[in-house]
């Protein structure tokens, strides 16, 4: 099994304020990038995940584990387990004056 290359999943827009489309993650995804928009107005943005998008939770990783940050405007940054969860979205608590778009892209690997 090994890497074979980057494909782009759909991308991720919060529109007004709370959660964005979900994304389904492929099977073949080993890890998922996500890069910020060049501007964002608010400043808490965190994933969500969900195996059936009925039971959601917030995505944590590290050690010790914590809510998982997204990355600043204009960086990007890589989730190595977020490609374990069936689907993910963003949430976040406050209202963009805005839609902004999150490029996402998958890590797969082949057999």
């Amino acid at each position: 099994m090994g890497v074979s290359g980057r494909a782009t999943i759909p991308c991720v827009v919060p529109i007004n304020g709370t959660d964005s489309n979900w994304v389904e993650n492929h099977e073949d995804a080993a890890a998922i990038a996500i890069q910020a928009p060049a501007t964002l107005s608010v400043g808490t943005y965190s994933i969500q995940v969900s195996h059936d998008k009925t039971i959601i939770a917030t995505y944590q990783e590290g050690a010790p584990l914590a809510d998982a940050e997204l990355p600043a405007t204009g960086k990007a940054a890589i989730y190595l387990y977020l490609a374990a969860f069936k689907y993910w979205r963003l949430h976040t608590t406050g209202t963009e004056a805005a839609e902004r778009t999150f490029r996402v892209t998958k890590v797969a690997i082949n057999s």
